[in-house]
């Protein structure tokens, strides 16, 4: 019995770990990183940074996820509140709280954030959260993305992220990724790989995501991920090595200058875990 608690707190947590990964990604948008607060995608949700917000914005957010096996996780909910503010002409900071319940436990989440222009071909995106105590949320995560602009159109953006999480316990990751990508007037795409350690044991897995986007800002926007993978983790001195694969549509709509609807539906799988179908549907203000 208690290895398979371990086992189920494991799954969980690297779930935890792949989910947030691809808040950066939903953050530059202008999506929220509600997949950053559930379970079992970070590794393989992680995609290049596409858009800053380009105005102060005030988000809400509900999630609602189904879960098979059902009788082991049952169905999750989400409630994320997000703002965005531009303190100066450089720096745009963010912060956000989520509300979860879960079958197994009710928790919360909070983050602080901020992109950072350093220069015409340099900025940063950083981010610290914080969770309470949890199978599938961590202790505290710290991110941090450096993006290079490149091309004449300075249209072509690599980037190199470094990102640290520790667990209630004694599990902690380090995740290292490099993007690309490219920007056209009304689409992009971006390519990511990951690479994360797991401790203690050092496990290794890697991932690969690919995103494609259509819209401009003030209209809309839609974008496919599509992302695969692995994911590992040493238990009782026995690594564990599980694929992973996920798809998400996403949608974003202005209504009019100022507000506007998003959403997704996606799904995500785990060998020998679990499969999980998510429906997100929020609205924003932008002021």
């Amino acid at each position: 019995m208690k290895q398979q608690t371990y086992f189920k707190s494991s799954f969980l947590l690297l779930g935890f770990l792949l989910t947030t990964q691809s808040h950066a990604l939903f953050m530059q948008r202008g999506y929220t990183p509600q997949e950053s607060l559930n379970s079992n995608e970070q590794l393989n949700s992680s995609v290049p940074q596409v858009q800053k917000p380009t105005t102060d914005r005030f988000e809400v957010e509900y999630a609602y996820d189904t879960l098979d096996p059902k009788d082991i996780y049952g169905t999750w909910q989400t409630l994320t509140l997000t703002n965005y503010q531009k303190i100066s002409k450089d720096i745009t900071i963010f912060y956000q709280t989520g509300f979860f319940k879960r079958k197994i436990e009710n928790a919360f989440l909070a983050s602080l954030g901020a992109y950072t222009d350093w220069s015409d071909a340099f900025y940063t995106y950083s981010q610290i959260t914080v969770g309470t105590k949890s199978d599938y949320l961590a202790k505290y995560r710290v991110d941090n993305d450096f993006n290079f602009k490149f091309g004449e159109k300075k249209n072509i953006v690599g980037t190199v992220g470094i990102t640290y999480v520790k667990a209630h316990n004694i599990h902690s990751d380090q995740i290292f990724s490099l993007g690309l990508t490219y920007y056209a007037p009304k689409y992009n795409a971006s390519y990511r790989l990951s690479q994360n350690h797991s401790n203690p044991g050092n496990a290794v897995s890697h991932s690969h995501t690919l995103s494609m986007g259509y819209g401009r800002e003030k209209w809309q926007w839609l974008y496919l991920d599509l992302s695969y993978g692995d994911q590992a983790y040493v238990s009782q001195q026995t690594e564990v090595n599980q694929d992973t694969k996920s798809a998400k549509i996403s949608y974003r709509k202005w209504i009019d200058k100022k507000s506007g609807f998003f959403g997704n539906i996606g799904y995500f799988t785990l060998s020998e875990g679990y499969d999980k179908t998510n429906i997100n549907l929020g609205y924003f203000i932008e002021y």
